[in-house]
């Protein structure tokens, strides 16, 4: 083999072996840059759940507030008002009861002594 055949063989042999050896630590700054990524991207979801469930709580405390600020009063005046309710329809009840026959009496006069008219509105 010729001299220069030689150096160029030597010479193709060791830019190769620099090509495989800078291969090998490109992938290495690649899979430390995936893992740094990867605990990285952990640490974010982590943080943003967190986030998330403080916003939460804060949200439902100010809720809470809010709906025992503008709700306390209204159970008391609901019963309230149930009660009144029922008190008069109570008391109608006995009235009617009370005055069943005037009541059924006027009905029943009403509507047998009809006076058959015409309206003032018609016009003939």
């Amino acid at each position: 083999m010729p001299e220069k055949s030689m150096k160029k063989a030597s010479s193709d042999a060791s830019c190769i072996s620099m090509l495989t050896d800078a291969e090998k630590r490109a992938g290495t700054v690649i899979e430390a840059a995936k893992k740094r990524k990867a605990v990285l991207m952990k640490k974010a979801k982590e943080d943003s759940t967190e986030e998330i469930e403080i916003f939460r709580k804060q949200r439902e405390l100010s809720l809470d507030k809010l709906y025992k600020e503008y709700s306390s009063g209204q159970e008391t005046d609901v019963v309230h008002l149930e009660e009144t309710f029922e008190k008069k329809k109570a008391l109608m009840f006995e009235e009617f009861k009370f005055n069943f026959e005037k009541t059924l009496d006027f009905i029943l006069e009403l509507f047998n002594n009809v006076d058959p008219k015409a309206h003032d509105n018609l016009v003939i």
